[in-house]
């Protein structure tokens, strides 16, 4: 029989200090990360690898700021007892406002790309999505709005299926959205 995992943790009381919310998103194409490391208890991101394509002269996360309530992370537990089997299904929703060339070009290249992710929540920590399989855009929509206080631009959510839920950067790592050559 095969060793299963078990809870050796608890929570006494939840704190009640947790903000929900993304504040900035960074996306690079899975190809060019090289790879993880992390902590000995494989409970956090340590360092990121990087490498830069043939040919380019520089490589790097793209960063999308986000608004205030505009962007989200959901990391489903998909289980199948009689089956035996578990993956995580993380979901990453976010808009870029605007009609602009740039947005649509941004627009036109996710559908097509495989990315890896990482975010930045409202309370500083950063998380890394899609780390071994990466992500690919679920859905996407690229509108005008109807009403003047309407969303204007790209609306996207970018979806994985992973061994392992997402993780978050050890506190001491430094994350480096752009890393040039």
């Amino acid at each position: 029989m095969a060793t299963c995992l078990k809870i050796n943790q608890e929570i006494l009381s939840a704190c009640r200090n947790s903000r929900p919310g993304v504040s900035e998103i960074y996306l690079a194409n899975y190809s060019d990360v090289t790879g993880v490391t992390l902590n000995a208890g494989e409970t956090l991101v340590t360092e990121l690898g990087f490498t830069i394509a043939s040919g380019a002269t520089s490589g790097c996360f793209w960063t999308f700021a986000q608004n205030r309530e505009s962007a989200g992370l959901v990391d489903e537990a998909q289980i199948n007892i009689p089956n035996g089997t578990s993956i995580y299904k993380p979901q990453l929703s976010f808009k870029v406002s605007n009609m602009d060339e740039t947005t649509r070009t941004i627009f036109k290249e996710l559908a097509q790309a495989t990315v890896i992710a990482v975010f930045k929540d409202i309370d500083g920590t950063y998380y890394l999505i899609g780390r071994q399989n990466g992500l690919d855009m679920e859905t996407g929509s690229f509108s005008s709005g109807v009403a003047s206080g309407d969303f204007k631009g790209l609306e996207c959510t970018l979806s994985g299926l992973e061994p392992e839920p997402i993780i978050a950067f050890d506190a001491a790592a430094t994350f480096t959205p752009a890393i040039v050559a």
